[in-house]
């Protein structure tokens, strides 16, 4: 009986799955097709909940969530394999267009000074959050996830050292490691060792022009395949939202959700603040709220359902270049940056 329900449950999720298909194939767009697998994500995760957690057949839910998580994990997985190449690349690219270093620098310096100052007022939050709500750890109880989850922070602390040492950290001794994601900070040490390369590249643009040329050229090439590759896996995200929410909601447990009231009130009420200072910004700078919400939409959605910022590195820089308009060396620079030094807020 349990092999039949799991086969009727995955039957409409592949129902589900085909709606969006259909979505597509007329046209809606994208944020549309974003929102609706996020909603009927959480509706289908909440049916299969409630019919079959305190049911005989509570086991259904293991076995179909597991088999969705091939649609929702393998979505992730697949950005994340897209996220060096396109990191490495387009940075490459926006390099090799300048006419000196010197634009580099002063990108460098704007984008990396905005991000510390987000962070900092982040930190801010969050810290005022905690001590509002009168939070601490012993009002928690620690499981096996917990434990293992403590001494893993334990250890990367103890690998990080002092600051001096985190910042020899971002100058990789093996490049090709940090492109497979080894080291503490494998991200910014791949956007240091491509930067070091573009720039190597530009030193040889007067003397070695025809060099240079064919370098600017094989790279132009591979940005346009690696970009085409980006687009492809892009076009599956109402999908992978779909089975993430899902099996999310289909696997948490509420009873445990009520115990930590006050922690997630805490959390949702400091996302929201950052969110209300991003408005602030955004109206500092004459930008309308909305309009930055609704193209940055499908980026904020996947981030806040997958919770890996390497996952949406690719749909944050889409949104960054296709639909706010950002240039193609800033768009990366500041999402790669933002990704890894955003987190600390």
């Amino acid at each position: 009986m349990s092999i039949f329900l799991t086969i009727l449950t995955l039957i409409v999720f592949i129902g589900l799955l085909s709606l969006l298909f259909y979505m597509q194939k007329k046209k809606y767009s994208f944020s549309a097709r974003v929102l609706t697998g996020l909603g009927i994500g959480i509706v289908f995760g909440a049916l299969i909940q409630i019919i079959f957690k305190n049911s005989n057949f509570s086991d259904v839910i293991r076995f179909s969530t597991g088999w969705m998580n091939i649609v929702g994990s393998g979505y992730v997985s697949l950005l994340k394999m897209i996220t060096m190449p396109l990191i490495m690349i387009s940075i490459l690219v926006a390099i090799l267009n300048l006419d000196t270093a010197k634009g580099i620098l002063k990108m460098s310096l704007i984008v990396i000074g905005i991000l510390l100052a987000t962070t900092f007022v982040s930190a801010i939050i969050g810290a005022g959050t905690s001590i509002g709500f009168g939070l601490n750890a012993n009002q928690i109880t620690q499981g096996t996830s917990e434990q293992s989850r403590g001494e893993a922070l334990d250890q990367q602390n103890q690998d990080k050292g002092t600051v001096p040492n985190q910042i020899l950290q971002l100058f990789p001794t093996n490049p090709f490691a940090s492109m497979s994601g080894q080291g503490n900070s494998p991200t910014l040490a791949t956007v240091v060792f491509t930067s070091l390369l573009g720039i190597a590249a530009l030193g040889i643009k007067n003397s070695k022009r025809s060099l240079f040329d064919k370098f600017r050229d094989g790279v132009t090439v591979l940005h346009g395949v690696i970009f085409k590759l980006v687009d492809m896996i892009l076009e599956l995200t109402p999908y992978g939202i779909l089975a993430i929410m899902t099996k999310t909601i289909a696997t948490t447990d509420f009873n445990a959700i009520v115990t930590l009231i006050k922690f997630i009130l805490a959390s949702y009420l400091a996302l929201i603040l950052v969110l209300v200072v991003h408005v602030i910004i955004l109206i500092a700078f004459k930008f309308k709220p909305s309009k930055y919400f609704k193209k940055a939409w499908p980026a904020l959605s996947f981030a806040f359902t997958s919770r890996t910022s390497a996952g949406t590195l690719p749909l944050t820089i889409n949104a960054l270049k296709s639909k706010l308009g950002l240039s193609e060396g800033i768009s990366n620079f500041a999402a790669t940056f933002g990704t890894s030094i955003g987190q600390n807020g």
